[in-house]
């Protein structure tokens, strides 16, 4: 999907959906010709990027992920054992330094191997099961950029995970609730898809027959409907893709579940651990992301929700905004109490009138506006406005936080 020009639409809803017009109106993101392809986040939209990093955090210590950070720069020598240098060698950044080459990692399974193999495990540490979110870059041909879906540098929610072949097929499945668990959580229904062996791949048609066999056993156990793509997996293995709608009725792949026997093999990394009767033998790698970027994730919730984040992700919870300078101070301590309470308010004290400044918090979709004039100060209240309000109501700043905190639980 090119970077193609919105299509027409009478009553502008396409318009009102589309990432990249209300990312940048949202204060969001934004992008230079200085660095094509790859997002500029502004600070509310870190705000909703470290929101989404929280809840994936907060789920790896759930469910036994530990957390990595492999170098961003490989040598090519790593690149040609992983098979990369081969298949992958034209969506890849290249740079030299003292006669050598190197590249910006695309993905991370193959320091993840090289993390692995640091030593050979017992069969009773498995899985491992390691969690990355450091950038990647691909160099995508600049006619294929489509605002955060498709970009130079992005981060993934990347897991892989090296189990025995008998912890398989619960580790998919674990993975594939995880998931539906996310997916649940922000709101968003997905279809299921089963990418296929390309005809580009490495490793024997036995472990290519086991791969496809196991990922479609799983999507049958999980009761999930799916379809089957012959040719669109990756090349050293299949992968069960989860697939979100976009604003112009596009699906994009999200989230991924990998089977993969050829990188943890003799003929790539070797990696071993030894089994009950002391053998060295070889892991079986899942590659996994739920996100699959942060910066394709935010895009559809962009358009999903047309900039209305539900409490808990809006980067700005609660505007205050003062009548008059004399209201400043009254204002103010009122945003300080709100931030004690972990609530993200901030407080307008532009001279503009009271009116423009209302219609700013509005078009910023912010879930409460506060307005604060003489009638407030004297009686110790607040004017309150959620997006769903027509007209502000009187309340009180300890109600507000009642209401914001139960909503973010």
């Amino acid at each position: 999907m090119g970077q193609e020009p919105l299509a027409d639409d009478q009553n502008g809803a396409l318009q009102a959906h589309d990432h990249r017009i209300l990312g940048p109106a949202l204060d969001l993101f934004m992008f230079s010709d200085y660095s094509p392809g790859i997002a500029a986040w502004m600070p509310k939209g870190m705000i909703l990027y470290n929101q989404l990093l929280n809840l994936i955090r907060e789920e790896y210590e759930k469910r036994g992920f530990d957390e990595v950070r492999a170098p961003l720069i490989w040598n090519s020598d790593l690149w040609k054992k992983s098979g990369h240098y081969e298949h992958f060698k034209s969506n890849m950044f290249f740079l030299e330094s003292e006669g050598q080459e190197f590249a910006l990692k695309p993905m991370n399974c193959p320091g993840h191997c090289v993390m692995m193999g640091q030593r050979i495990r017992s069969y009773r540490e498995l899985p491992v099961r390691y969690a990355e979110m450091s950038p990647l870059h691909r160099n995508e041909p600049s006619g294929s950029l489509e605002g955060l879906k498709r970009v130079r540098s992005f981060s993934q929610d990347d897991a892989h995970i090296f189990c025995r072949p008998d912890q398989m097929g619960s580790e998919i499945l674990s993975n594939i609730e995880f998931v539906r668990y996310i997916y649940a959580k922000l709101g968003f229904q997905f279809r299921v898809e089963l990418a296929l062996r390309p005809a580009n791949s490495i490793g024997s048609d036995e472990l290519w027959k086991l791969a496809e066999d196991s990922l479609r056993t799983a999507i049958q156990k999980a009761k999930l409907e799916f379809k089957e793509n012959p040719g669109e997996g990756a090349f050293y293995g299949p992968k069960i893709e989860f697939h979100l709608r976009d604003a112009k009725d596009h699906y994009w792949q999200c989230g991924t579940i990998q089977l993969d026997f050829n990188l943890p093999g003799k003929d790539r990394f070797n990696l071993q651990y030894r089994d009950q009767e002391n053998h060295l033998v070889h892991p079986v790698m899942i590659h996994r992301a739920i996100f699959g970027s942060f910066e394709r994730m935010i895009a559809c919730l962009i358009e999903y929700y047309k900039g209305e984040f539900p409490v808990w992700l809006a980067p700005e919870q609660v505007r205050i905004i003062p009548v008059h300078q004399s209201h400043h101070s009254y204002a103010q301590a009122h945003h300080l109490e709100l931030r004690g309470a972990k609530i993200r308010s901030s407080v307008d004290l532009n001279e503009e009138n009271l009116g423009p400044r209302v219609k700013n918090a509005l078009d910023q979709k912010i879930p409460y506006i506060v307005v604060v004039g003489n009638k407030e100060v004297v009686n110790g209240s607040i004017a309150v406005r959620s997006r769903q309000d027509a007209k502000p109501r009187d309340s009180n700043l300890n109600e507000l936080i009642g209401i914001v905190q139960a909503q973010l639980k």
